[in-house]
């Protein structure tokens, strides 16, 4: 009995390694390279963009793409108590992209938009938009990436 508790779990790992599996969210490999010329707007938005860019310097492909990056991020109150403090925010980031690439420009454009409330604890607000804003620029890097494979 004690042998086959042991050995369940070795059989499973070797079934699992030979069955082909991997991570739906793992990064695919590009075969083209991003350089990034210039950054202007929302520094928080812009750095965690580029961070994700960086990723695809290194890559040594022929194909590249020279990206200018302009970023805003816009707190807008939408309702408020009747005390006059603000109840519920609209959160929105829009990058723009002007993506050089053999001799061709193009300029793309991508917005994320959300509702949120307000937090009392104010440490928590800001730690709650800090989460919203690094999944705003975590999908628009995957958005700009879906859209330059379909440049290339």
């Amino acid at each position: 009995m004690i042998i086959l508790k042991r050995l369940i779990p070795i059989l499973f790992f070797i079934l699992l390694y030979q069955c082909g599996y991997s991570s739906v969210y793992k990064d695919k490999d590009t075969n083209f390279k991003i350089i990034v010329l210039e950054v202007n707007g929302n520094k928080e938005i812009n750095n965690k963009i580029n961070f994700n860019l960086k990723k695809h310097l290194i890559n040594e492909s022929n194909n590249e793409f020279r990206i200018s990056i302009n970023s805003s991020l816009n707190k807008n109150v939408i309702s408020k108590d009747l005390t006059g403090k603000a109840t519920n925010y609209d959160l929105t980031a829009i990058s723009t992209f002007n993506i050089y690439y053999k001799g061709i420009t193009k300029v793309l454009s991508f917005n994320e938009n959300l509702k949120i409330k307000n937090i009392d604890n104010s440490f928590e607000q800001k730690k709650h938009e800090d989460e919203i804003i690094n999944n705003f620029a975590s999908s628009i890097y995957n958005k700009l990436i879906v859209q330059l494979e379909l440049i290339e």
